[in-house]
């Protein structure tokens, strides 16, 4: 699921201010500090030396991929944050500029539209993601909740939880991974950034996941900021922050493995009493100066294999379409072997043999393949 803009915007808006650089700062902190990415006893995301666990056949796959149609051909879509399909191949796009879930039908490409702006049922008005499961839409929004809406009965609309600010989510049989937007310092306490919503008792039961630790809440908020999966054939959850180099795979609530990834270069930032910015390195007047860096932007479950990618950024970038290929990983969730295979466009979902990319050419952004 692939949800970046908004805080990409926010940095680099953030950015823009110009601090006066004669005041001397005290209270000056450069993150990410040593206390939180001192990764040096996790193991490094590594080539799989297995032939039969699936990868080698899910990249032969992506291969041969084929183009069924590209979606906004004859669709005006604002910014797409987050995109899903359903057992029968039709495509659900959140359209977060226009406050609408679209969703396509497979067959025939008729355009239909399931929700509205508002505070009510089926409604949104800071939407985070979707996801469909059993023949409901969910919907996540920062500022309503998690709702979910019958698509066999539209009628049937229903807000699961509100006053809770959720960055991702993934559907269970029985119940939903929620991470968190974090949003408050957490050094006197510790603060999970998943939570499990049990549909049957109607709570909160279980709490995991480790947050970035500082008393800045912008620091905070930034380095613990991501994206969840939960693979129902391992019955493992994949945790990724977009800004760390980790990967890691929960079971039942506990931490089952962890991957660091090698050649990741770190988004730095500055905190102060005034606020935070983007490091200077990144913000150099002079543009062949200022450094990259990289970003973990999807991750989606296939046959219990997940995908994920990795952008690089340069500051300022805020442009929605993705022009340059991303590098690709297939993981085995089980165990964390892994193999990178050929770059490719930002994948927006995927399911069964159907997949969504954010790739740009002439007249359309959004590309609907068969594999």
């Amino acid at each position: 699921m692939q949800k970046i803009l908004v805080t990409l915007i926010g940095l680099s808006l953030l950015s823009c201010l110009n601090p006066d650089e004669n005041r001397i700062d005290k209270t000056k902190v450069y993150h990410p500090t040593m206390e939180n990415f001192n990764f040096s006893k996790v193991e490094e995301l590594s080539e799989s030396t297995q032939k039969n666990n699936g990868l080698q056949d899910l990249s032969e796959r992506f291969k041969h991929a084929k183009l069924i149609y590209e979606i906004d051909e004859e669709l005006i879509l604002g910014y797409i944050r987050d995109v899903d399909i359903d057992e029968s191949g039709n495509i659900y796009l959140l359209d977060a500029d226009q406050l609408y879930v679209f969703q396509i039908d497979r067959k025939t490409r008729t355009i239909d539209t399931l929700s509205k702006k508002g505070r009510g049922p089926g409604e949104v008005l800071f939407p985070s993601a979707i996801e469909v499961k059993n023949q409901s839409l969910y919907i996540s929004d920062e500022g309503v909740g998690i709702m979910s809406i019958d698509l066999n009965d539209r009628v049937n609309k229903d807000i699961l939880f509100s006053d809770i600010y959720t960055k991702d989510f993934s559907v269970t049989d029985e119940g939903i991974f929620i991470k968190r937007r974090i949003v408050l310092p957490n050094t006197k306490n510790k603060i999970n950034t998943i939570e499990y919503f049990d549909k049957t008792e109607k709570k909160i039961t279980k709490q995991f996941g480790d947050a970035y630790m500082h008393s800045h809440k912008y620091a905070v908020d930034t380095y613990t900021t991501g994206f969840i999966e939960f693979i129902p054939e391992t019955e493992v959850l994949i945790e990724v922050n977009q800004y760390q180099p980790l990967i890691t795979g929960y079971k039942h609530g506990n931490l089952s493995w962890r991957r660091k990834i090698t050649d990741f270069q770190q988004l730095e930032i500055w905190t102060s009493d005034s606020g935070y910015r983007l490091h200077e390195k990144h913000t150099h007047q002079q543009e062949n100066k200022r450094q990259t860096y990289k970003e973990l932007t999807t991750i989606e479950n296939i046959n219990g294999v997940f995908v994920f990618q990795i952008a690089t950024k340069k500051w300022p970038n805020i442009n929605i379409a993705e022009n340059k290929k991303l590098e690709t990983f297939l993981v085995d969730s089980e165990t964390g072997a892994s193999m990178q295979i050929d770059d490719m466009p930002k994948i927006m979902a995927i399911k069964n043999n159907k997949y969504v990319t954010l790739e740009e050419t002439k007249g359309s952004l959004y590309k609907y393949y068969q594999f």
